[in-house]
This record gives structure tokens, C-alpha cells and sequence, in this order.
């Protein structure tokens, strides 16, 4: 009765750790693709969701070669389904973050202050990436965009996962090697270099 009770047990700890391990990363790599910005601890949080994750997965694996009963192969069938999902959706999102970032870009300027950065890249496929980071990091922004001529529309915003917005205005025009912004807060208005210039 007792190892009855104790191989329940351990079913269980597998199916809810490889569970709780599997939402965790994929909740982790979703917010990532649509709520994106920089964070210098970034890299170490990824280490630590998928060095969780691959731990878990790893520990039930071992613990069932170990204790192999008649019920080890239909405990081990959950946290399996856990682990493809997990994987599943890592390499998905993967895929789509690859697409995302690799499209060539058209126009890119920058403008690096002390504390802060502001950055534009307009792709050929008629998105943009708009950065807005600070020394810790800050958010990405994605959208499509109208350029003519010489003045550029920043229109539809991709979505997000949190309240983030754009701080500057969505209407800036190039001027000569440098992009001023044309609508935005009063104040302080940032005036962006051009670094790459493929319109011609």
C-alpha cells in the first residue's frame, strides 16, 4: 500500500512540476515575441526558465528509468506531452522571431543620448522597429509604416501584451543624414542620425 501511495505520489509530482515548468517557459517566450524590449538581465532570465524546464524534464526522465513499474510508462506520457509542447512552442516562436528580425531594412537612424536611446529601422516589407532604451533596457516597438518621399507615417501598432506606447510622435521627416520628428510631446524631441539610407 505504501508504494502504491508513494509511485501515486511521484506521477503526480511529474505531471504538475512538468506542467508548471511547461506554462512558465511558454509563457515566458510568448510575452518575449509580443511584449519585446531590451533588459540587461535578459540573457540570464533565459537560462533560467530554460535551464528549469530542461531540469524538471530531465529529473522525471531519470527518476523513471530508476523506479520503472507498470505504471512508469503511462506516468512518463504527460510530462512527454508537456515537454513537445514546450519544445513545440520554443522553436515556433523561435521561427517567427527569426522572420521578424531578418527582413532587410530600407532606413535605419538612431539617436544615442546620455542616458537613453532612440531608434528606427523602416524594413522593405512595410514594418518598422522602434526602439526606446534606456541604460537597463526598454521596450521594442513593431508596426507598418507609409514613407513618401522625404516624410514618414508610423501607422498601426502591432499588439501587445502591456500598456507600452510609443513616446514620440508618429510623424517625422528625413533631413538630410538626420530624421526630426514632426508631431510628438512638447519639450524634449530627439533628432536621429541616419545610418543606412536604401531608399534610391
Amino acid at each position: 500500500m505504501i508504494n502504491s501511495d508513494d509511485r501515486s505520489f511521484r506521477l503526480k509530482l511529474w505531471a504538475w512540476s512538468s506542467g508548471i515548468t511547461t506554462l512558465l517557459l511558454i509563457w515566458f517566450v510568448v510575452r518575449q515575441y509580443f511584449t519585446p524590449e531590451f533588459f540587461v538581465l535578459d540573457g540570464y532570465a533565459q537560462v533560467l526558465v530554460l535551464g528549469l524546464f530542461a531540469l524538471v524534464h530531465l529529473a522525471i526522465v531519470v527518476s523513471g528509468f530508476i523506479k520503472q513499474g507498470r505504471r512508469t510508462g503511462r506516468g512518463l506520457m504527460l510530462p512527454g506531452l508537456f515537454l513537445a509542447l514546450g519544445l513545440a512552442t520554443v522553436w515556433s516562436i523561435g521561427r517567427l522571431e527569426h522572420k521578424r528580425e531578418s527582413v532587410p531594412t530600407v532606413l535605419s537612424a538612431y539617436f544615442d543620448g546620455d542616458i537613453n536611446g532612440v531608434g528606427l529601422d523602416l524594413r522593405t516589407d512595410g514594418t518598422y522597429r522602434a526602439v526606446d532604451a534606456s541604460v537597463l533596457g526598454g521596450p521594442t516597438f513593431y508596426g507598418t509604416y507609409r514613407l513618401a518621399g522625404d516624410t514618414i507615417e508610423l501607422m498601426d501598432e502591432q499588439f501587445r501584451l502591456d500598456d507600452e506606447v510609443w513616446r514620440y510622435g508618429k510623424h517625422m521627416v528625413v533631413d538630410g543624414d538626420s530624421i526630426r520628428f514632426l508631431s510628438g510631446p512638447s519639450g524634449w524631441s530627439p533628432v536621429m542620425r541616419v545610418t543606412e539610407d536604401r531608399r534610391r
